[in-house]
């Protein structure tokens, strides 16, 4: 009797908030889309104000008063509920221009809504990423929103509008240097970011080593960086999330084309004559190889080359029913002054069917590929090679969105990922070459994952967000498992036997929960507290020695010696608005725990190595820290500042002490940098001119230097005992740049937008590394610095 009355109570207590609204509510529903494109717009801000009868200065006036706000799904549907009355919904999205309706609600009704693309550099001047209010009310912490518009306006090297250069200027992000792929998330590792285009997962995201980001900036639509309170939706990774989604097309024919010192772009929008779809494609080409003589003398001598496509089709069977299809793919090769040269290609393709049922249920269905291939050339007469490393990601996976109402909205959905890795080979590549063929055994899992987020508008101060998300992983045969001795450390001479799988057989297998949640409390309608909490596994690793993504890196799928990653999150954060929300602040706190990370043994060897785990340690870890930020939003002067302060922590304590690094003590990570100061602006001039600025100041990263040297046979070796002890140079840069817009209407369709920039303007020599080399039986130090000088360029781009 006990039992079902506590599960009578139970069931009461969860419907209970469902049963909120009145009965004399009637309810707004309605679509939101693309004015030009007719292509729905996700998750748009729907505010519901009430017309209110007040005397203002001794005459009777309606004052709009905000009754309720909510977010369309991502399938462009809203539903709100309000008793009968007069107001005005107004409905706003990021890239849009504003719009409101007025109604006389006295029944349920039916209202849509088509948005018109906003141009941020005509008539008023507001530069925002979200609505006015947005950081304080919403629910989402530690998320970064790009406005992509904007990235043409900031300076940038070599003229290249660059989507992961400019999440460096915000708090919490920055790289290992100049010249560095991939980027760091408050301290974590530049392979514990997933980068995702249209929902598949890009594994390099550099053009010419680091110097661009692999995606163009003119062909996509919106980016966003979850650095916390990362959403049930995604996981995989340890330190954030990058979601990209390519440009929407319209419904009319529109073209661009960009001219820049170093590289070309093209962009056009092709509707079908139905007006049912339409057909995008963007392309961008590269020709640095003058520009290279900017380098230093040590790189002039190299050539380089890349490209990059994206395209996508989209096209609605009915109001209700659309296809939208995706493709990407790039390929870079830079060669060294040396007898090297280095490539690597991406491809991705995507297809996903979307459904909405009704007003309040919608699903998706989608199928992802993603392959990337990379290595090097030996070009050495009598030892010429080709070495290449291979991945392969195949995943099916659907969604549904359900919202019953404004104050409860959930999401779910499933996913299945096979994964085949081949992590290397090495050919001769003519018939004189010495070199002896040799590959590795391909490597193949599966990752079944699952989750469910609920949205609970709790009251009009208080908004809660929970989920769990379940990941399985199996890695799979054919292949074969070397059993090592219990009691000595992993080596070739401990094997005590070689176990072996058959294809499809699992070998190794785990599964775990990663609950997720995030609280919003609002002080005032300026002023907000919020907090979450999220664990994430990474069964992917990315074997490096090096503090970069580089092409002679590979993947590695986790296994019984190279367990999944995992990290636990938490983060506060106040946010508070000024001068009608034209001013923008906030502080977060971030604390993170991250176990079963990989480390090397020192000295060890990576490349084509059949006993990998030989040479690899565990670790443990932690990171935390303080982001400060202020954003200027509205005016001529608009800009941002942010500080952050992080320590971020790793300790190698394996079973055996002879493998343990730093005594067992706790020793910097690779982007331990307890200082990150920015600063960047725009001053909107007048006649479609408009200067903008960035300052960065960073503390150098962790580097290892010789604390001594010995002789062997009358050679001399430098000695490296102690791990990230040292540092680099604290790195700071000034950018200046000058644009200008030659619209001189929202709606002229034929304009250019010209980009003068200079890059590094006081011509710092930041070093990206200190090396050491002998000379004349002392050692040497020598500093590289890739980008030591001021880089001018001028990019054109052109729209009809």
């Amino acid at each position: 009797m006990a039992a079902r009355k506590l599960l009578l109570l139970s069931l009461i207590v969860v419907t209970l908030p469902f049963g909120r609204t009145t009965a004399q509510s009637r309810q707004i529903s309605g679509t939101i889309r693309d004015y030009y494109s007719q292509q729905i717009v996700p998750q748009a801000n729907v505010q519901v104000k009430q017309l209110v009868s007040r005397i203002v200065n001794g005459a009777p006036m309606n004052v709009q008063v905000l009754y309720t706000s909510t977010l369309a799904n991502a399938q462009g549907v809203y539903t709100v509920k309000a008793p009968p009355d007069n107001y005005v919904v107004e409905v706003s999205a990021v890239g849009y221009i504003k719009k409101a309706r007025f109604i006389n609600l006295r029944k349920d009704s039916q209202l849509d809504f088509e948005l018109s693309e906003q141009i941020n550099q005509l008539d008023d001047v507001e530069i925002s990423t979200q609505k006015a209010e947005g950081n304080v009310k919403s629910t989402e912490m530690s998320t970064i929103k790009l406005n992509v518009q904007l990235l043409k306006k900031l300076p940038v090297v070599f003229g290249e509008s660059d989507i992961i250069r400019a999440l460096t200027l915000q708090p919490g992000v920055t790289t290992a240097g100049e010249g560095a792929g991939g980027f760091s998330v408050r301290g974590g590792r530049t392979d514990q970011n997933l980068v995702l285009l249209d929902d598949a997962p890009i594994f390099n995201t550099s053009h010419l080593l680091g110097i661009f980001t692999s995606v163009n900036a003119e062909a996509v639509q919106n980016a966003t960086l979850y650095k916390g309170g990362i959403p049930a939706r995604y996981g995989g990774r340890l330190s954030s999330i990058l979601t990209m989604t390519t440009k929407t097309s319209t419904d009319e024919r529109r073209m661009s084309a960009g001219v820049g010192p170093v590289s070309s772009n093209l962009l056009a929008h092709l509707p079908f004559k139905n007006k049912k779809g339409s057909f995008m494609l963007a392309g961008r080409a590269a020709y640095p190889n003058f520009m290279l003589g900017a380098f230093p003398k040590r790189l002039q001598g190299s050539r380089a080359f890349f490209y990059d496509l994206n395209a996508s089709l989209q096209y609605r069977f009915t109001p209700k029913h659309s296809l939208t299809m995706t493709a990407y793919q790039s390929y870079d090769d830079f060669k060294f002054p040396e007898d090297t040269s280095y490539f690597w290609q991406s491809r991705i393709a995507t297809a996903q069917w979307n459904t909405v049922l009704s007003s309040k249920f919608s699903v998706s269905a989608k199928a992802i590929l993603s392959h990337y291939t990379y290595g090097v050339r030996g070009l050495t007469k009598d030892f010429e090679y080709e070495l290449s490393s291979r991945l392969r990601h195949h995943e099916a996976r659907t969604d549904f969105l359900y919202q019953p109402s404004d104050a409860h909205k959930i999401e779910g959905g499933a996913s299945l990922i096979f994964y085949r890795f081949s992590p290397g080979s090495i050919e001769p590549t003519t018939g004189q070459s010495a070199i002896v063929s040799r590959s590795l055994a391909d490597e193949r899992a599966r990752e079944l994952s699952a989750y469910l987020s609920y949205d609970w508008r709790v009251s009009a101060r208080i908004a809660l967000q929970v989920g769990a998300r379940y990941a399985g992983f199996s890695n799979v045969g054919p292949t074969q498992v070397f059993e090592y001795a219990p009691d000595q450390p992993r080596s070739r001479e401990s094997i005590i036997d070689t176990l072996q799988f058959g294809s499809g057989q699992t070998n190794f297998s785990f599964g775990g929960f990663e609950p997720r949640a995030s609280l919003k409390i609002e002080v005032s309608d300026r002023q907000s507290f919020k907090m979450s909490y999220n664990r994430t596994r990474q069964f992917l690793h990315l074997i490096s020695n090096t503090t970069a993504i580089s092409p002679i890196d590979y993947w590695k799928l986790s296994n019984r010696y190279v367990p999944p990653q995992m990290a636990d999150q938490f983060s506060l954060g106040y946010y508070q608005n000024f001068k009608d929300n034209a001013i923008q602040t906030s502080v977060e706190g971030f604390y993170k725990r991250n176990n079963q990370l990989v480390e090397y043994k020192d000295g060890a060897s990576l490349l084509l190595n059949e006993h990998l785990e030989t040479e690899l340690l565990n670790a443990t870890g932690y990171s935390y820290g303080v982001e400060v930020s202020a954003v200027k939003t509205k005016g001529r002067v608009t800009g941002s500042l942010s500080y952050t302060w992080s320590r971020s922590l790793v300790a190698v304590r394996p079973q055996f002490l002879a493998e343990q690094v730093n005594q067992g003590n706790y020793f910097p990570s690779l982007f331990d940098k307890p200082h990150n100061f920015t600063l960047s602006g725009q001053w909107f001039l007048g006649s479609g001119w408009t200067f903008a600025g960035n300052f960065l100041y960073q503390t150098g990263r962790p580097i290892t230097y010789p604390d001594g040297q010995y002789s062997i046979n009358e050679n001399l070796i430098f000695n490296f005992s102690a791990r990230n002890l040292d540092r680099l140079p604290d790195y700071h840069r000034l950018d200046v740049s000058f644009s200008r817009d030659s619209r001189r209407n929202k709606t002229q369709k034929k304009y250019n937008v010209l980009n003068i920039s200079f890059y590094n303007l006081y011509a710092r020599k930041n070093p990206y590394s200190i090396f050491f080399r002998q000379y004349v039986g002392n050692p040497k130090s020598y500093q590289l610095a890739v980008l030591g000088t001021v880089i001018p360029s001028i990019t054109l781009t052109f729209h009809w």
